[in-house]
């Protein structure tokens, strides 16, 4: 298994329905140090604090106090477990809305279904880019015909 780190602009919904959606407000300010710990992360979510500050120079408690600091900031919204099963079907979907329907389509997307597992708002306006995921076509094809709400 290999954890996945949520950074920076990706829309997340909860057990609790609701959207989670985030920017780094002007006044965070990441240094050097912080942008390392996040590309590390990145690539491994389970390290140690230890190994991480030992990989840019710091020590565990400086590392874990960055870390924390950064979830708590909202920088680091929290970590995904990724499963591979070899009958998994992964589909990529781009939903274009109207501007007016743009957040009811996002609730829509983000609560109707268990399939999605991420949503995320794109650089286009009105753009929803999701990712689904089901070891049956059926139970994904129904999310290619979306239409406007």
């Amino acid at each position: 298994m290999e954890k996945q780190l949520f950074i920076m602009g990706m829309i997340r919904f909860g057990t609790d329905g609701k959207l989670y959606d985030f920017q780094i407000p002007k006044e965070q300010v990441m240094d050097k140090a912080d942008e390392q710990i996040l590309k590390i992360l990145q690539g491994n979510a389970r390290i140690s604090f230890q190994k991480l500050g030992e990989a840019i120079g710091l020590s565990r408690v400086a590392a874990k106090k960055r870390v924390r600091k950064m979830e708590k900031e909202g920088i680091i919204r929290g970590y995904n477990t990724c499963i591979y099963r070899k009958d998994e079907i992964t589909m990529f979907i781009d939903i274009v809305t109207v501007h007016e329907s743009f957040d009811e389509v996002l609730e829509y997307v983000s609560t109707r279904t268990a399939f999605v597992r991420q949503i995320f708002r794109i650089t286009k306006k009105d753009h929803i880019h999701m990712i689904a995921v089901s070891d049956d076509i059926h139970d994904l094809k129904y999310l290619t015909r979306i239409h406007a709400l």
